[in-house]
């Protein structure tokens, strides 16, 4: 199933009922992201439940040219969660007789930004999540773009501070990564984890 935004297409990668997330995305003839590995969410709750997969349920479009995407989730039992308890250990959670189910809508739409003489088209991009029984309190966007379908020969430009360069081509066989090393080497030093 696709989505047509004005100059954008968005592809839903959907399986047997299963939403796995956005695919392919054109803007006109140029592929912005591959969809070999869907665009996803995955999210969690301090109490005990996991909203991972997903069941399709609608696109709605809107007067205003964008769309949403409506999709469903039962939760799973997540037994160890994220937080600790005062001793520093796991806290467990035990497994509900009724799972609960979760209803996510993830809204596109297209945006135009004139800066000066030039004007740049773009996707804004909103989620909500409608979840009566279980508040959730993580969320994990899990998504790559690859200008052209592939990242090999792209420029990445790190924004911050960091021990990397600030300019790295990526290549078939590079290694990439976002992780900050905080502690340098040499030097002495380290930087604060608020840059």
């Amino acid at each position: 199933m696709k989505i047509t935004l004005k100059h954008f297409e968005i592809e839903l990668s959907i399986a047997e009922g299963r939403f796995l997330g956005v695919g392919a995305v054109h803007y006109g003839p140029t592929l912005l992201r591959s969809p070999r590995l869907p665009w996803t969410f995955y999210t969690e709750s301090d109490q005990g439940v996991r909203f991972e997969d997903y069941r399709f349920a609608k696109v709605v479009k809107s007067r205003g040219g964008g769309a949403t995407i409506v999709f469903t989730s039962q939760g799973r039992w997540l037994p160890r969660i994220q937080d600790a308890d005062a001793m520093g250990d796991a806290r467990i959670k035990t497994r509900r007789l009724a799972a609960p189910t979760a209803t996510f809508r993830w809204s596109f739409r297209p945006i135009t930004e004139r800066i000066c003489e030039n004007e740049w088209h773009g996707l804004a991009m909103r989620l909500e999540v409608e979840s009566p029984s279980v508040p959730l309190h993580w969320m994990i966007e899990d998504t790559t773009w690859e200008i052209g379908g592939a990242a090999g020969g792209a420029t990445l430009i790190q924004q911050d501070i960091s021990t990397m360069d600030l300019e790295q081509s990526v290549t078939r066989k590079g290694a990439f990564s976002t992780i900050e090393k905080f502690f340098t080497d040499g030097w002495g030093g380290a930087y604060p984890m608020d840059m």
